[in-house]
């Protein structure tokens, strides 16, 4: 029997496959943590998640040919306060399911992202991801600044979220 299990940040998986940060925002759902926990992943990943609220992206934002996607979502999920109260029942799930739950977190600035991880980490999450190079955020007419083409603000928001955690 061949054994593909993996550890990620000392956190052993049965094999590497999970869903993708994108697919997955709240408990209920197609892809929610309630159909996710019946599903073959080895994780569940939620998010990304944002301090307010995000409607996404409008228009043809999805696409799937041959194996593969891509996406223009713009991070649409209900917002911190929505984690706040759910991260916990969702953390719980998984872990009934004898699955690791990941929270993938993306900030407007150092200080969300840190209080994004720590939201997580308080709503019971076993990692966090910061999600540091989404493209497709749009402020009005302005797109967000992305993080991981600024080493000066990767440094910050790492910097911060060690603070902080």
């Amino acid at each position: 029997m061949l054994d593909f299990s993996v550890e990620i940040a000392g956190i052993r998986l049965e094999h590497p496959l999970m869903n993708g940060a994108g697919t997955c925002k709240l408990i209920d759902g197609d892809m929610g943590v309630k159909t996710l926990v019946r599903s073959a992943t080895s994780a569940i990943v939620v998010g990304s998640i944002t301090l307010e609220p995000r409607p996404g992206n409008s228009g043809d934002v999805f696409f799937v040919n041959n194996g593969f996607s891509l996406n223009s979502m713009g991070l649409p999920n209900p917002g911190a306060d929505y984690y706040r109260k759910n991260l916990p029942e969702m953390v719980k799930l998984a872990h009934q399911a004898r699955k690791p739950l990941f929270v993938s977190v993306a900030g407007f600035t150092h200080e969300e992202y840190a209080d994004l991880t720590v939201l997580a980490f308080d709503g019971g999450a076993d990692l966090v991801e910061l999600n540091l190079a989404c493209p497709n955020v749009w402020q009005g007419s302005s797109q967000k600044r992305i993080a991981c083409f600024d080493s000066k603000l990767v440094s910050e928001i790492l910097r911060t979220v060690e603070e902080k955690v």
